[in-house]
């Protein structure tokens, strides 16, 4: 005996939407972790260079960015661009920025500035460059959801 599907006639659309609901659940933590991520970087940039409130307000705007940006990828799947671009811009430029700022010492040798990026590219650029690839695993293949521009 096969359950639900020789007693319920809609088996495989309903099977699809639940899938699709917890596809859009993961889409929604992977964007949640990156701009944690990007947050906590920003925020500390910003900290040491303008102080505590400057920190926080940048903090919230990237926030805001990437979740404006989120809701235009949810609203068409096809465009992955709108979750991308941001999310690269928001890691590349602290990521680059602090890393210049350790190598600007001409006495280091290789080994020494290799040991002051490693940090850097491994707790935060190696993490939300792998957060942007399960996104896009998790969304390559979903049928759009015709809830999301609402």
């Amino acid at each position: 005996m096969s359950g639900d599907q020789d007693h319920h006639p809609d088996y495989p659309g309903r099977l699809e939407r639940i899938l699709l609901r917890r596809v859009n659940v993961v889409r929604k933590i992977l964007v949640a972790v990156i701009a944690l991520l990007i947050f906590r970087e920003v925020a500390s940039g910003l900290a040491n260079l303008l102080g505590a409130a400057p920190a926080l307000i940048g903090g919230i705007l990237v926030i805001a960015v990437q979740l404006v940006c989120s809701h235009l990828a949810r609203a068409n799947l096809r465009y992955y661009s709108y979750i991308f671009i941001p999310t690269l811009l928001f890691t590349i430029v602290p990521a680059a920025l602090k890393i210049r700022a350790a190598l600007n010492f001409q006495e280091q040798t290789p080994a020494a500035r290799l040991w002051i990026i490693a940090p850097e590219v491994v707790s935060f650029v190696l993490p939300v460059l792998l957060l942007l690839v399960a996104y896009w695993l998790v969304s390559r293949k979903v049928p759009r959801d015709p809830k999301a521009g609402k």
